[in-house]
């Protein structure tokens, strides 16, 4: 019987599905430049295996249906056929490695977060899975500020997005090493607040009223100021204000007016009158904003004198005399012996704040405009 019969059927025979490994067993190996690895693990625990490529225009099986017959196919020549021993090594993450041993590999050296890891195997120099490409990884940080980061990844974090002064002040430098994260900020960003404010330090975005005195000599007046990514607007200083009082005029008891300063709540003055014909005073005190008055005096300064005598008003002197003023008369035109001078005879009328004074006040005879003394020799 010819080889190639033979060949047919041993196909026949042993037309099972395919197979890679087997012991005393058979696998087809296609037509035409077919190629297939073939391993042989025999019952001593030895292993062997080839790369059979057929180029032959019919299948082949590789193998017979015992040890002895697998050493015979594999040591005899065949036409159209190559027998090729498989590598023993595989190049790896690892470096070389030999048949059966396995290396552990690593997607990435220094991922961003922790080390995915994989064992790698070489059979016949075909390492599988043959995904990864590292041999070793150093891990990285999870959940940091910025999300996973590498090994050796550094940023500057702060205490707060938005602190009461400088960023500068409110900063930390952390870095990811093997794993651990250094430091505990947690904010990745940071806008300057504003320092040496009338309120102190004060985060950006922050916003006050200050006034441009706290105790005014009248109105209050306000400034919003507002802090801006480290820039405070504004320029006055005080944080709070009682109002004062204005300036303005008061009249008190009909007659008697003056002008009031403006002062400060809890500021005082004395108010003098000046109205014409009067004197006086009042108290002014300003508090939070409103005068209040107290202590008034008011009186003329001139008061005439009315109902002068009709003996008075025939000698000449006015019927209302003004105050301080006065009026002179006398008793006789001529002074006699006993009298001897005028002086003797004469009365005056005075007015003192409209009261009518005098020894002129009281006399009630004839007022003669003038009086001559007595030439000859007195008694």
């Amino acid at each position: 019987m010819s080889r190639k019969v033979i060949l047919i059927l041993a196909l026949l025979l042993f037309a099972a599905s395919p197979v890679h490994a087997f012991t005393n067993a058979c696998t087809n190996v296609g037509a035409n430049g077919g190629s297939k690895q073939i391993i042989q693990n025999n019952t001593s625990g030895v292993s062997k295996c080839y790369t059979i490529t057929n180029n032959n225009p019919y299948v082949l099986c590789a193998g017979t249906g015992s040890a002895q017959m697998w050493t015979n196919f594999y040591s005899t020549a065949q036409a159209g056929v190559t027998k090729v021993a498989c590598p023993a090594t595989c190049s790896s993450p690892c470096g070389s490695i030999g048949n059966g041993a396995c290396c552990t590999a690593y997607a990435s050296n220094l991922p961003a977060g922790a080390c995915s890891s994989q064992s790698e195997c070489c059979t016949w120099g075909v390492l599988s899975p043959n995904s990864y490409s590292y041999a070793s990884c150093t891990p990285g940080c999870t959940g940091t500020p910025w999300g996973n980061v590498s090994s050796g990844y550094s940023n500057t974090a702060y205490s707060s997005s938005s602190p009461p002064g400088p960023c500068s002040s409110y900063s930390q430098t952390r870095k990811c090493t093997s794993g651990t994260m250094s430091g505990t900020y947690t904010a990745t960003s940071c806008t300057n607040g504003c320092t040496g404010t009338p309120w102190g330090n004060v985060s950006s975005g922050y916003s006050n009223t200050a006034y441009a005195s706290s105790a005014p000599a009248g109105a209050c007046s306000g400034q919003m100021r507002t802090c801006t990514s480290g820039t405070m607007s504004g320029t006055y200083t005080a944080t709070s204000c009682t109002a004062g009082c204005t300036a303005t005029s008061h009249t008190w008891n009909t007659n008697c007016s003056g002008s009031v300063t403006a002062k400060s709540s809890g500021g005082s003055e004395t108010v003098t009158n000046t109205a014409s014909g009067y004197s006086g005073s009042i108290h002014a005190a300003c508090s939070s904003g409103t005068w209040s008055y107290s202590s008034a005096s008011c009186s003329p300064t001139s008061v005439p004198c009315t109902g002068v005598p009709s003996n008075w008003t025939a000698a000449g002197c006015p019927s209302t005399m003004a105050d301080g003023s006065s009026c002179t008369g006398w008793t006789k035109t001529q002074a006699s012996a006993v009298d001897c001078t005028c002086a003797l005879l004469k009365k005056t009328l005075t007015c003192t704040s409209g009261t009518l004074g005098g020894n002129g006040a009281s006399y009630s005879g004839t007022v003669h405009t003038y009086c001559n003394n007595y030439t000859g020799s007195c008694a």
